[in-house]
């Protein structure tokens, strides 16, 4: 049976990005349950949230970890308290779960984060960067696919109701929509856009459009 975790930070403690999303959060503890999912909430560092997964893994010492929620602010860059410099440490924690058999053989992990998916300025996103760090099909019989929101992002996977606009209003700050981009190769890499449901996520297997 596969695990499926809801995961959000404590939203005081600086640099983990969960400000402001009480609402959500509180929603995300009525229904988490019903939904499938187990909570793993107020964390306060990287290392802490690795630490609370690994907890429910060995509290279900049977089942393998299928599903990893992030809901927290994000950008192309930054979701959580994770970014583009300190990314390999969740790769390296992922390979981790997997020598000690605790993934399944497919692994889906959401950046529920404003942009996390959307590509800057020749730079992949959080999303794709995460992707090109986790074990691989080959070298390890495991599928992990990353998915990143592709605008700013409302609602979230474990509800089914994720739904993104290009760009947004926040307390009467407007936060503008990231342009699309093309690579050196010459591919256009979109930028925000509005999209509902399944269509609000990019997902990405091994730095690979999936």
């Amino acid at each position: 049976m596969g695990i499926k975790i809801h995961a959000t930070p404590d939203p005081g403690t600086a640099g983990m990005l969960g400000d402001g999303l009480d609402d959500e959060y509180n929603r995300a503890d009525i229904n988490a349950q019903a939904d499938g999912y187990q909570r793993v909430k107020g964390y306060i560092s990287i290392n802490d949230l690795f630490a609370k997964i690994q907890a429910a893994l060995i509290t279900n010492p049977n089942d393998c970890l299928e599903i990893i929620e992030i809901n927290a602010h994000g950008n192309p860059g930054i979701c959580n308290g994770f970014t583009a410099q300190n990314i390999a440490s969740f790769g390296s924690q992922l390979a981790t779960w997997h020598q000690a058999t605790r993934l399944c053989d497919v692994v889906s992990i959401y950046f529920t984060g404003c942009n996390t998916g959307v590509r800057i300025a020749g730079t992949e996103s959080l999303a794709q960067a995460l992707s090109r760090l986790t074990p691989t099909e080959a070298g390890g019989n495991v599928r992990i696919n990353v998915y990143g929101s592709v605008g700013y992002i409302s609602g979230s996977h474990m509800h089914g109701d994720a739904q993104t606009v290009v760009g947004a209003t926040v307390h009467g700050n407007y936060f503008a929509p990231y342009p699309s981009t093309t690579d050196s190769q010459g591919t256009n890499h979109p930028g925000s856009t509005a999209a509902t449901g399944a269509a609000s996520y990019r997902g990405y297997r091994e730095g690979r459009p999936i």
